[in-house]
């Protein structure tokens, strides 16, 4: 192990990032400075980052490229997920200055895939409205549907999608097709699930759930007017990724026009998010994203991070890099 001066490695957010994991950069020789707070602003990232070598994003702050700018001790940015393109809008700025990004894939998967069920169970067999305490919790809900034998529609098969297909197909007894930008004929084998271009999957699904990183700039929606107008009458879509993934004013029309229900794991704004919250989560169900978080994903999340952050700092390769080339942008920049 090779071992420098002591470097001070920023932490953000109140709960994500473990004790253990904190201790485990101390041990490597590193001073912890650990900011609990899940928003910072962005005058306070800035004093943050003075003076760190190492930031783990643990919070919802946004971190901007005048932020990596003027962060000049910073090597190592951390992202503690996958979706580092769409969630932090300076890690290119990051990676232009030969900062290593890390990030940790497929630690939260198994989190993810579960809550998809939960929201997928929630649509099917509606109580939420139920619940004592509720608003009508006297009132005997609509029959539900079983999952069993229904077709469901999985687009990204990822890890997190691939790992929703299996618990779909061997634990509920559904029938499981995807959609991919590409094929993916291995998995079809060991997942057993069936290719449909996007317009059948769309077309044949009971349930569709959406497993891809957040939209970059100019990208637009995943599911917009043209995919909704082909889904069945009664069909159920569950995103677990980004709102923006779901063209949201088409969604209202879709939702008029159709008895779909829809789940989100995160929240949105704007006039059509408040008129989709208005139907009731019978119909639209939104939480706050929950669904990466829980005890066993984040003790799999930190410990990735704070060993890939430690190997950056002590000299040696990251395991999960967006940028490996890193130490030779900053060789060039810095000679």
């Amino acid at each position: 192990m090779i071992r420098g001066a002591s470097k001070t490695v920023l932490v953000t957010g109140s709960d994500l990032v473990t004790p253990a994991a904190m201790e485990y950069l101390e041990s490597q020789g590193h001073t912890v400075r650990h900011v609990r707070s899940d928003d910072l602003a962005e005058a306070e990232l800035h004093r943050a980052l003075i003076g760190a070598a190492g930031y783990i994003i643990g919070g919802n702050e946004a971190v901007s490229a005048e932020h990596i700018i003027r962060a000049h001790e910073l090597e190592v940015l951390a992202w503690t997920g996958v979706d580092y393109a769409s969630r932090v809008p300076g890690w290119r700025t990051a990676s232009d200055h030969g900062i290593a990004v890390v990030y940790t894939p497929g630690a939260n998967a198994p989190a993810v895939a579960e809550f998809t069920m939960l929201l997928t169970l929630a649509m099917l067999r509606p109580f939420t409205t139920r619940i004592a305490g509720g608003p009508t919790p006297t009132i005997v809900p609509p029959a539900g549907r079983e999952l069993a034998t229904r077709m469901l529609g999985v687009i990204g098969l990822g890890r997190i999608g691939s790992r929703v297909a299996s618990i779909a197909s061997n634990g509920f007894g559904m029938q499981v097709c995807y959609s991919t930008p590409r094929r993916d004929r291995p998995a079809e084998e060991l997942f057993g699930v069936e290719y449909r271009p996007r317009s059948a999957l769309m077309a044949e699904s009971d349930v569709i759930t959406l497993h891809r990183p957040g939209l970059l700039p100019g990208e637009p929606p995943e599911i917009g007017a043209l995919e909704l107008s082909l889904m069945k009458n009664d069909a159920v879509i569950v995103n677990t990724g980004s709102p923006e993934l779901v063209d949201l004013e088409a969604l209202v029309g879709a939702m008029r026009d159709k008895n779909i229900s829809v789940a989100f794991d995160g929240i949105g704004s704007g006039p059509s998010w408040d008129h989709l919250v208005a139907l009731g989560p019978d119909r639209f169900l939104a939480v706050p994203e929950m669904g990466f978080s829980s005890r066993e994903s984040n003790d799999r999340v930190s410990s990735n991070v704070v060993r890939d952050v430690s190997a950056v700092l002590n000299g040696t390769q990251p395991d999960s890099v967006a940028n490996p080339d890193f130490r030779a942008v900053r060789r060039h920049l810095r000679p």
